[in-house]
């Protein structure tokens, strides 16, 4: 039963991120505005502002993390 509470948990982790990625890509790949996101996503604004803040926080840090090892890219 422990398993499949598992499971459970990190599908819903899983789902969460995808849905995080596709907030991120429709704000700063196809430009579209915070309305047009609630509206595509259903999601509030609070959770919008939310996901993309989060989400640049944590390319900052892989970008770091990744500087500290390579020579690599900068924000």
């Amino acid at each position: 039963m422990e398993n499949l509470l598992s499971n459970s948990q990190n599908q819903r982790k899983l789902e969460r991120a995808v849905r995080n990625k596709q907030v991120f890509e429709m704000h700063y790949v196809e430009n579209a505005s915070i309305p047009e996101i609630m509206q595509k996503t259903g999601l509030s604004r609070n959770s919008v502002y939310t996901i993309l803040r989060t989400f640049a926080s944590e390319i900052k840090a892989i970008v770091l993390r990744y500087n500290k090892t390579k020579k690599g890219f900068k924000l």
